[in-house]
């Protein structure tokens, strides 16, 4: 298994309020098992260690910026989201320490305050963060 990094935008898209990506349905908590698979694989392989901090990395994009922001948007409260959230990171309890948060372009500009948010257990903050930024993408389209 290889990995690399190019420092190039591939594509663009665009983020509409409406779209299915911003839905919420029972298949979301497949995003963890999705994710749990995976990690799972490359401990069988003896790769896990090599490939840590990738992996924690996918799991912040797919778990901290997809399953939980989904969930807010579908109008989560901040004990219901404080209850997802522990049990989401119980794989990587120290996700906020991931080499690529602190790389440019890893995580978007406008949801660093989310992810500083969740990592100071400031769940109504992190709440309050996706929704103000979903309010301002609709009013730029």
């Amino acid at each position: 298994m290889k990995f690399s990094y190019i420092n190039e935008c591939l594509y663009y898209y665009t983020q509409r309020k409406n779209s299915l990506i911003h839905q919420y349905n029972t298949n979301q908590e497949d995003t963890i098992k999705a994710v749990n698979n995976i990690i799972d694989y490359c401990k069988s392989i003896n790769k896990y260690e090599l490939h840590k901090d990738e992996l924690e990395y996918l799991f912040i994009i797919h778990v901290i910026g997809g399953y939980l922001m989904r969930n807010i948007r579908n109008n989560i409260d901040e004990i219901e989201l404080e209850k997802l959230y522990e049990e989401s990171i119980r794989l990587f309890p120290n996700w906020y320490d991931n080499k690529y948060l602190s790389m440019d372009g890893y995580i978007p500009n406008e949801y660093h305050k989310y992810v500083e948010s969740l990592r100071n257990n400031d769940f109504n903050q992190a709440i309050r963060v996706i929704k103000n930024n979903d309010l301002d993408k609709e009013k730029k389209i």
